[in-house]
């Protein structure tokens, strides 16, 4: 965790102190996220357990590149509660996502439509123990997203925003020849609603 916290404080000096990058607002959201996730056995079909809805929550940072960039670089932080329910169990693992996304405002700077996209690193920081035992620490996804802004006023902003996220590395590692399950991703549909200053 605390290396965690760390990286995210360099990223953060570096992109602070880069020529012609200034910060442009700070935002918190929260909502509710869909979650489906893929199994894969050796030698069969790709297998999706029942999906389930969890809270999450996120902070960000919108820097400008500059005044004629098309382009604001947003660097977040954000909770997920993952995992899946089978034979009526819930099974259920806690992610800090650090997505690094690229966002363009499609509208004017009153009020606007929004995309966003780039990769996010997971980060495994809680787990029910058992089978999520041989979950990894780490993982990759690539997100990508459609939103609206008003602003309120000169410093306030509400928003609200729809985001996929799908994992590019496997979640699972297998234990040993004798697994049959070879990997699992998790598909995310995250419905928020934030405010920028």
């Amino acid at each position: 965790m605390h290396r965690t916290l760390l990286c995210l404080c360099a990223l953060l000096a570096v992109a602070a102190g880069a020529p012609g990058i200034e910060l442009k607002g700070v935002a918190v959201k929260a909502g509710a996220s869909h979650i489906a996730s893929d199994f894969q056995f050796e030698g069969a079909e790709l297998f999706s357990v029942d999906s389930i809805v969890e809270p999450s929550a996120s902070i960000s940072l919108r820097w400008k590149n500059s005044p004629r960039s098309r382009f604001d670089f947003v660097t977040e932080l954000g909770y997920l509660r993952g995992g899946f329910d089978v034979a009526g169990e819930k099974v259920r693992a806690s992610f800090l996502q650090i997505p690094l996304l690229l966002r363009s405002d499609l509208g004017g700077d009153e009020s606007s439509i929004y995309l966003v996209f780039g990769p996010s690193l997971g980060i495994l920081v809680d787990r029910d123990p058992g089978f999520l035992d041989r979950y990894n620490d780490l993982s990759l996804a690539g997100q990508a997203g459609l939103g609206v802004f008003r602003r309120v006023n000169r410093r306030l902003s509400i928003y609200g925003e729809f985001r996929f996220s799908g994992d590019f590395t496997n979640l699972y590692s297998p234990a040993g020849d004798e697994d049959s399950l070879t990997s699992v991703r998790q598909r995310v549909l995250q419905l928020s609603a934030g405010i920028e200053f």
